[in-house]
């Protein structure tokens, strides 16, 4: 993702989630998939992973926040 290949990050994530569902990749997912501007997906994915990773404090706020729209990503180069 710091190469800002989302897509591609995606696509290995998701693999990393086949292997092991029980990982964080699923969040990854979630966050790659908000890089690539599809929220929809990315709440879905973030859904799934906070009902499936119940210790993660930090994810329920995550998809409030999504669901709200108040959570946004800047990827310009400008910095």
């Amino acid at each position: 993702m710091d190469a800002q290949q989302f897509e591609d990050a995606y696509q290995l994530y998701e693999t990393a989630y086949t292997l092991d569902p029980k990982s964080a990749a699923q969040k990854f997912m979630a966050f790659s998939l908000l890089y690539q501007n599809k929220t929809t997906e990315a709440i879905a994915t973030m859904k799934s992973y906070v009902s499936s990773h119940p210790s993660d404090k930090d994810a329920p706020k995550f998809l409030q926040a999504l669901e709200e729209g108040s959570f946004t990503i800047d990827i310009s180069q400008d910095k």
